[in-house]
């Protein structure tokens, strides 16, 4: 009996070294494998992120380490791997990944895990390999090991908490200790073509973008996501910043947009306040058009559009004083320039009878909801500067009170413009531009209404809980009572969607009386009246528009896209516990269905 338990004894220490040197040989990878739920939980509760055009500073410049440079991280991560001899296809597969880890956070910490058991850095290293990577850190970047800084960066991958500096320092060791580790590793994903021994060699002989990020994913990741979801979403990421970085050998710090943007050419459409800056505009913006005539108005440029008059990329528009911008006709007039980039400049003088504050009111909602509009503030431009000045508003005007003045008036204008349009017109040749990707009051109300973290909260923001009286006033649904109603998600996207004018007629006009009610009842009427634009998992997220709705059962929220000061591009609540915030859903789960107005 004793000479057996010394044999299951010495058995089962056998095991344990065998497993020990296994792992050590073969460590785990990032992303062991779990199950769809598990996966679908992991992107809730893990705030991925994705590149934009509209990233919020792409011109901040930062220091840089070693042969570290760019504007951002995606930038600086491309321009590494780009060095590391990677092809512009290989680069960005391996970035998509990275993106769906760690939004190219260096400090990235696995949300659903606890802290010691989670995915850590930009690829998300765990269980052995996360231990290997974390004992080689340099001394002095130890303390960013830390769950203080292991939460959600921003859109460029970093926290206003770690130093630039620093922040370079630790993506110059994550992408070398990758390169390093990636050499080491053996190839174990089957159908990929090469001789390569080893991964990063066998990722180097991969010639298309899809077989560069599925070969990463399969290989160094090893998630339970298919080949399909894997392409749907990591090749979703990968393709956009392909698209953004193509161009760009990784030679150069300098951001692949700001030459592209800087040639684009501009068409001015307007009245006579831009027939008298004509000679201005095209002198400041070479190779850019004017078309304008004097007393014309909206019905007139949708004329002229149809006309076949050359219109640039980006589309600079004053117009409204002489018909008060009729928001019909206006709307019309932005649907034939809806594959343009368009500044609609809103109207301010001081005299005459034009009624200012309902054109730019006509303004605003013409603009409301279109991604590729925004409302460039003149009105609040000569206000500023007056004040600065301790001059009058009147300054900036000739004697009718209209026109823009030879003196003080021109000369803010074309100042105004070049730094509304930097980087779009060469007249900033070499400056970045700066914009969002969500504009008009859609986005507005999207501050207004919701709180702009991600804690959960149940306390309403005061202009919504007025808002939230007067719908109820109105007989309008607003969801469950508790907290006095709109802490629901279905009352605070029914809400939001009619008070910001984006869709007023969203589930059923909002009306109790006309059938508006909770999330089955709004799912039924997006099918009927919105484009399904498919589930989650089959969607490319980059293709997403602000004002779209995503539906899963019991749930709704809202896509905002990038807006300055605010945590995600989603905006959500939840019956009886979250007034509405920045939300922290899965934009790829299966069971959410993605609507768009039509």
């Amino acid at each position: 009996m004793q000479r057996k338990k010394a044999m299951y004894k010495k058995f089962c220490l056998g095991i344990c070294v065998f497993m020990a040197i296994t792992m050590a040989l073969q460590p785990m990878t990032l992303a062991a494998p779990r199950s769809k739920e598990a996966l679908e939980a992991i992107y809730e509760e893990q705030d991925i992120r994705w590149f934009r055009e509209g990233d919020k500073d792409p011109c901040k410049k930062s220091g840089s380490t070693g042969d570290i440079s760019g504007n951002s991280n995606q930038e600086k991560i491309w321009n590494f791997l780009r060095g590391s001899g990677l092809s512009a296809e290989q680069a960005a597969g391996v970035m998509g990944n990275m993106q769906a880890e760690s939004g190219f956070s260096p400090t990235r910490h696995e949300a659903s895990q606890g802290w010691s058991s989670g995915g850590w850095g930009l690829a998300q290293w765990t269980f052995g390999r996360r231990t290997a990577i974390v004992s080689k850190l340099p001394e002095e970047l130890k303390k960013y090991h830390s769950q203080e800084y292991g939460g959600p960066a921003d859109e460029n991958g970093t926290l206003s908490s770690i130093p630039i500096e620093d922040n370079d320092k630790l993506l110059k060791f994550e992408l070398e200790y990758l390169v390093q580790e990636s050499t080491s590793r053996p190839v174990t994903a089957a159908g990929f073509s090469g001789s390569g021994s080893n991964e990063w060699e066998r990722l180097k002989e991969q010639t298309t973008l899809e077989n560069a990020t599925v070969f990463w994913h399969n290989n160094f990741e090893i998630s339970s996501d298919p080949p399909s979801r894997v392409m749907s979403v990591r090749g979703g990421f990968a393709q956009a910043i392909y698209d953004k970085f193509k161009s760009s050998s990784g030679s150069s710090s300098s951001s692949s947009s700001t030459s592209s943007a800087s040639s684009s050419k501009i068409t001015f459409l307007g009245d006579s306040i831009t027939v008298g800056m004509k000679s201005d505009l095209t002198s400041n913006f070479s190779g850019s058009n004017v078309e304008a005539e004097v007393g014309k108005g909206i019905s007139w440029l949708n004329e002229k559009i149809d006309s076949g008059i050359t219109i640039n990329d980006t589309v600079v528009i004053n117009i409204g004083t002489n018909d008060n911008f009729p928001v019909d006709q206006a709307k019309t007039m932005l649907d034939k320039l809806k594959d343009k980039k368009v500044y609609l400049v809103n109207n301010f003088g001081k005299g005459g009878s034009v009624d200012f504050e309902l054109v730019n009111k006509n303004i605003k909602e013409a603009a409301n909801g279109r991604t590729n509009v925004k409302v460039l503030d003149w009105k609040a431009e000569v206000e500023k500067k007056a004040k600065a000045d301790g001059v009058g508003d009147r300054d900036f005007y000739k004697e009718d009170g209209y026109h823009i003045n030879e003196t003080k008036g021109k000369e803010l204008y074309i100042q105004f413009l070049k730094d509304s349009l930097k980087g779009i017109g060469d007249g900033e040749s070499g400056e970045c531009a700066s914009s969002s990707s969500a504009d008009g009051s859609f986005s507005e109300y999207v501050l207004k209404y919701a709180w702009p973290e991600t804690p959960k909260r149940t306390d309403k923001k005061p202009e919504y809980a007025e808002a939230i009286t007067k719908a109820k006033s109105e007989g309008r649904y607003v969801g469950d009572s508790c907290f006095g109603g709109g802490v629901d998600c279905g009352g605070f996207v029914t809400t939001i969607l009619h008070d910001s004018g984006f869709e007023p007629r969203y589930n059923h006009n909002g009306k109790q009386s006309e059938g508006a009610g909770a999330t089955s009842t709004q799912r039924a009427w997006a099918e009927a009246n919105w484009q399904n634009l498919g589930t989650g998992g089959s969607i490319n997220v980059n293709d997403l528009k602000p004002g779209d709705v995503a539906h899963s059962p019991g749930h709704t929220f809202v896509y905002v896209g990038h807006i300055d000061g605010f945590a995600t591009e989603i905006a959500s609540a939840s019956q009886c516990e979250t007034a509405p915030k920045a939300g922290m859903e899965s934009l790829v789960s299966e069971s959410v269905t993605w609507f768009r107005k039509k």
